[in-house]
Parts: C-alpha cells; structure tokens; sequence
C-alpha cells in the first residue's frame, strides 16, 4: 500500500541541484556523503544542517531505479535552460513527496482544468484536508493517523503553498496561490513517459488512462497536443491506425535518452 509523506522541508532546488551535478556515471551515495561530510557539498551551510538536506535530496532524487537517478544527473549538467531543468526535478520530487502529488492530482487538477481556477486560498487547503481525512487518512503513518498538531498541519500547508513557487509552477502572495504553470516541451514530456513506460511501444489509450499528467495539469488536449509535437520533432514515432494508436521510442532507455539533452 502506497503511503502519504507529510511534507514538512523544504524543496531545496538548488542544493539538489548541487548535489546531482556531482554523479557522474554512477552512483555512489557513500561518494556523495563523504563530499558532504568533508565540505566538499553543501560546504556553505553548518555539517548538522548539510547532512539533513542531503538525507531528504538522497530521498528525493537519489533512491530510485539508477538509470532514472543518472538521467536526471545528465538532464541537470546538461545545456538546457534553468526552467527545464526544475520541471524534470519536479517529477522525481512528487514521485517522493506523495501529499504534494495528491494535492496537485486529486485537487488542483479538477478545479484548473474543469473549472478554470488558477488562484487558491486557505479554503481550498481546507478542503483538501477535509477530504484527504475522510478519504485516505489510513495513507498517512500510523502516528500522524492518531493525532496531528496544529504545528504539523500549519507547516505542511505551507510548503503546499510554497513548493510550487519554488519550482516556478506557481506564485504565493497575499496567503494565495496563483498556478503559473511553465512552458512544457515535448522533450520534457517523452521524458516522463520513458520514466512512466518502459516498453519500447506504448499505446497512446494507455497514457491517457494512467493518469500520470494529471498531477502535472495536463489534460486530454494537452497530452494529444504534445504527443503530436514529440512526433514533428522526431522524439518519438507515432502510429494511428483503427483502433491502433501506438507510440514508439527511439533512443533506447531514459538514460540513452537524456544524453541526447
């Protein structure tokens, strides 16, 4: 059964960017601790301080399938701008912060997309919170389904306002969040279905049933939309006959793929 992480810390982009720019073409996390250890990493910052941002970066970005730890090392020492670069983070940072997904999933996508709504308060955590009590409360650790503080309840809800300023996908201001989300690019969006879809076709229902664009906004339109724009471009191979709609990878795995960045 998948759980709820209550999230608490901060995205610390930066600092992660930090640390996956020092992988080379493996991973070594002991490597990446004695770095840290020695002032190496995260020098600018008290070591109690440093080795409690590297635990929650190793959790976010570093304890995954390793070919997906090591494209997203190439993604980030890569040519691409400072903005592409956060939006192939935010996938790895969601697939670790689950309350931050379920946020975005099961609460901002509906209201942006069938309503329209780009600006949420207080009331909308509200809600959230309310629904994610009756509905999935035996998601979160047996502590936290016992009793949760105020203090608790308050720090989660910023970081729900903040993470998505921080990864430029919103704007808080005035105790408001206003979605802002960035300019998506179809090499951005094959990217998440090698992440998603390891077989070499994919059927193009498939993607759409998955869900797996929803905690990124994207709706039906907008998924044919980039599927159309990876084929122009060459990304992929797009083959729609009858009743068969299939996509077909190029360039082997995420790894292969993310040199190409």
């Amino acid at each position: 059964m998948s759980t709820l992480n209550w999230t608490t810390t901060s995205t610390w982009i930066d600092d992660s960017i930090e640390v996956l720019s020092n992988i080379s073409d493996k991973i070594n996390i002991n490597e990446l601790a004695e770095k840290v250890n020695n002032g190496e990493i995260l020098g600018d910052r008290k070591l109690s301080s440093s080795k409690r941002v590297f635990s929650a970066i190793k959790a976010r970005y570093l304890n995954k399938d390793e070919e997906k730890v090591l494209a997203l090392s190439k993604v980030i020492k890569s040519n691409l701008s400072k903005q592409e670069k956060y939006n192939h983070m935010f996938l790895y940072y969601l697939e670790y912060e689950t309350l931050a997904k379920a946020f975005l999933e099961g609460y901002i996508f509906n209201n942006y997309n069938e309503y329209s709504q780009k600006t949420f308060t207080q009331k909308d955590l509200d809600r959230f919170f309310e629904k994610l009590f009756e509905e999935k409360k035996y998601m979160l650790s047996k502590n936290l389904q016992q009793e949760i503080s105020e203090q608790s309840i308050n720090k989660v809800r910023n970081q729900l306002m903040k993470f998505l300023e921080d990864f430029k996908w919103g704007e808080k201001k005035d105790e408001k969040l206003y979605i802002k989300r960035p300019n998506l690019s179809a090499e951005w969006f094959v990217y998440v279905l090698f992440y998603y879809f390891s077989t070499e076709t994919i059927d193009i229902l498939d993607v759409h049933r998955s869900n797996v664009f929803n905690k990124f906004l994207l709706n039906k339109y907008d998924i044919e939309y980039f599927i159309s724009q990876a084929n122009i471009k060459g990304l992929i191979d797009v083959q729609r006959l009858g009743d068969i709609n299939i996509i077909s990878k190029k360039n082997g795995g995420i790894l292969e793929y993310a040199r190409n960045y």
